[in-house]
């Protein structure tokens, strides 16, 4: 099941519910990035949920670019 997109307003109350718990102030001016971030990290992670991978498949042992 792909991630969905998420809005500003869930990543506004993902910030509220997990700040206290790991301990983190996140300043009101420093909110909007944060919750860019977020975003981001949901797109980013989806892109990689979309791969399909076997069981034995293995990481790279060199990165090459």
């Amino acid at each position: 099941m792909p991630l969905p997109d998420m809005t500003p307003d869930e990543a506004e109350r993902m910030i509220d519910a997990l700040a206290p718990v790991l301990g983190l102030a996140v300043p009101q001016e420093f909110r909007p990035g944060v919750i860019a971030n977020l975003q981001i990290a949901v797109r980013l992670a989806r892109s990689l949920d979309a791969v399909d991978l076997a069981d034995h498949d293995e990481p790279a042992p060199v990165f090459e670019a």
